[in-house]
């Protein structure tokens, strides 16, 4: 883009950048849960129509609103707010207790509005903006192109606020850039006993320890050491009491991987685990598997092009692979696209961890949110 014509840009982001802020703090003062987002909805939809834009919504909580005649391109922002007890300290912290904006969500739509308001105004671009509810809870985005919001879309683009990352930059991968989750529950079921009668009961505790030891090991035996992947427990239930072996021991936990083969690999190897585990011990154990979603896999071509946007008014900068998740990854099994990592940190509070109830936004990262955005579109919606 020639200098002036981006200094014309500059301008015309600065001026709607006061009303994106108020936007986001009145979000934030009012998150709302996945699938509940309606609140949040209509505050978006408001502000597109106070600026002449045309909004609509299927019939769940969400924002369609197209910019042209024939969009061929979508960007896409999430609305949920997390089940987090705020301690930001913020001025406009969240009023509803035991829910927060803590991942930033707020700021994606402020964003994606600001960046429509632009380029209607502009009318350089025919581009869809696409304000989806849950994605935290992995349901937003299949419910989205269920209904219809890639339709007749060719390519999609999105972000997410990265603290660890300086306000200025943006990190935008080529390939994978986000893990697919998974999550298991595992069973172990006998028949209970006295603690000091080990050789008589099955002992649930004993084999289910075994299951969670063999499972750390499967990583780094049976998985390429260049590949990656995470198997992690989060939650382990079984016995009330000192001296009784429990009937029943429940587990709970999540699998990452980047690649089909490496998940694969991984769940045969866990499912051998459990079933070995039960012959040895004589014990019923059983693994349920949920597929949460695929990995979010950039266009390495569309990401490079994408890079080279950005580095016309900010700074494009590495960044690894995250073994977080996130549905975006929906999207991009339908259409050429890519998602960035949009950097928010300036100090040691604006980089807090994502999730956390002291998570707060540096929200000069609006002003450069705005700008990618339209800068992506116009170049090539």
């Amino acid at each position: 883009m020639e200098k002036e014509n981006l200094r014309e840009l500059e301008r015309q982001v600065l001026a709607i950048v006061p009303e994106c802020i108020e936007l986001r703090r009145k979000l934030h003062s009012h998150p709302e849960l996945s699938l509940n987002e309606h609140g949040t909805a209509s505050e978006i939809s408001m502000f597109l129509r106070k600026h002449g834009l045309s909004a609509g919504s299927y019939d769940f909580p969400s924002v369609v609103c197209d910019i042209g005649s024939k969009p061929r391109m979508a960007i896409r922002a999430d609305m949920d707010a997390l089940p987090v007890d705020e301690a930001s300290g913020e001025a406009f912290a969240s009023e509803v207790r035991g829910v927060m904006h803590a991942c930033g969500h707020d700021a994606h739509s402020s964003i994606l509005a600001g960046a429509g308001i632009v380029l209607n105004q502009r009318g350089k671009a025919d581009v869809r903006l696409l304000f989806q509810p849950a994605e935290e809870v992995g349901k937003g985005a299949k419910m989205m192109i269920g209904a219809g919001a890639l339709d007749g879309v060719e390519r999609v683009f999105g972000l997410h606020v990265w603290p660890s990352l300086d306000t200025g930059t943006v990190a935008i991968l080529d390939g994978p850039a986000m893990s697919a989750p998974d999550e298991f529950s595992i069973t172990v079921k006998g028949k209970g006993g006295h603690g000091a009668y080990p050789h008589l009961t099955p002992d649930t505790i004993l084999a289910s320890s075994s299951i969670i030891t063999q499972f750390n090991w499967l990583v780094s035996r049976r998985v390429d050491p260049l590949s990656s992947a995470v198997i992690s427990f989060g939650e382990l239930r079984g016995g009330n009491a000192h001296n009784v072996i429990p009937a029943e021991v429940q587990m709970k936990g999540t699998m990452r991987t980047f690649d089909a083969d490496v998940k694969g690999r991984l769940v045969k190897g866990m499912t051998d685990i459990c079933d070995s585990t039960g012959r040895t011990f004589g014990l019923d154990v059983k693994i349920d598997w949920i597929n949460s979603g695929p990995a979010v896999i950039n266009d390495a071509e569309f990401a490079g092009k994408c890079r080279t946007v950005a580095d016309t008014f900010m700074k494009s900068v590495p960044c690894n692979p995250t073994m977080g998740s996130e549905d975006f990854a929906y999207y991009l099994q339908k259409a050429k696209g890519a998602f960035a990592f949009l950097g928010t940190g300036k100090d040691e509070a604006t980089r807090a961890s994502k999730h956390s109830s002291k998570f707060r936004l540096d929200e000069e990262a609006i002003y450069y949110g705005i700008m990618l955005e339209v800068l992506v579109a116009e170049e090539f919606a």
